[in-house]
């Protein structure tokens, strides 16, 4: 896969669909690698008419791993995806964020507006005190020291899933994409890190009402990470005609019958800006 210099750190990205159409991109969560977007999602999106760019955050994945502990904040990280889209000569996109990767898309929309043509926000909140907080068991989840062996690893991440999936869990599903991320990258000590620049953020409520483009919010009513009232919260605090997509009977993540509506959501909003852009909704 490619790789890009942004501020001065090295993004592994890698592309879908026809480069000459709209640009659709998608920023992963907490810890997760761009496997986070899997394939089947990208192709849905790309498959209605847009370039789709999934990229490794900082310290995850193959991008710039750190050591130490060097500060950076979710500001740092969305103006790396904003010189992601430099760096690829691509002047806007429509900007999708999953779970902390919905808590920089905000921040792309906000701080780098040139840069965003539209904002979609999955499983995600507002941050600061606007924020709902899992219950404290549920985000012990993100903090258990990483087991030693590949198996342990594996296990570990299936078992995390099976909870924070919630309902939508599914053990066969969860295992195959454990073991993609494990055998790809394991980097614990970066997933640490972008934990605390998530709690150092502040709230970004009153910012997120000067958006000007349009937003749509996605949210799975079962999500035990990120409870559902931070969908009803974003969208309160986001400019008026957002919309609302509630994927029921899921938890925190993007099952495979959800496909097909993200990708089509996300050609809405597009289509509210191109006129004929994502009209082949299925």
């Amino acid at each position: 896969m490619p790789r890009a210099s942004v501020n001065s750190v090295e993004l592994e990205y890698e592309t879908f669909g026809d480069p000459a159409r709209p640009a659709v991109l998608l920023i992963s969560g907490l810890g997760s690698q761009l496997l986070g977007w899997s394939d089947g999602l990208c192709a849905e999106i790309a498959g209605r008419g847009f370039q789709v760019i999934r990229f490794d955050n900082r310290d995850v994945g193959l991008s710039t791993k750190f050591e130490g502990d060097p500060p950076y904040t979710l500001n740092d990280m969305a103006a790396d995806a904003a010189g992601l889209l430099e760096a690829l000569a691509v002047p806007a996109a429509h900007i999708v964020g999953a779970s902390m990767g919905g808590m920089i898309a905000q921040l792309v929309a906000i701080e780098h507006p040139a840069r965003t043509l539209s904002l979609t926000i999955v499983m995600s909140n507002l941050g600061g005190a606007d924020s709902v907080r899992a219950d404290p068991d549920v985000v012990a989840l993100l903090v258990q020291p990483p087991a030693e062996t590949r198996e342990g690893r594996i296990e570990q991440s299936v078992g995390a899933t099976r909870i924070t999936w919630g309902p939508s869990f599914e053990e066969e599903r969860s295992r195959v994409r454990a073991t993609l991320a494990v055998d790809r990258s394991f980097y614990p000590e970066g997933t640490a890190r972008q934990f605390r620049a998530i709690n150092a953020a502040g709230s970004r409520r009153e910012a997120l009402g000067g958006v000007r483009v349009p937003v749509l919010v996605i949210h799975g009513d079962g999500d035990p990470l990120v409870p559902f009232a931070n969908a009803e919260r974003i969208l309160a605090a986001a400019p008026a005609g957002a919309e609302l997509y509630v994927m029921e009977g899921v938890g925190h993540e993007m099952p495979p019958w959800e496909w097909a509506k993200i990708a089509a959501g996300i050609a809405r909003l597009a289509a509210k800006l191109e006129p004929g852009v994502g009209v082949a909704e299925r």
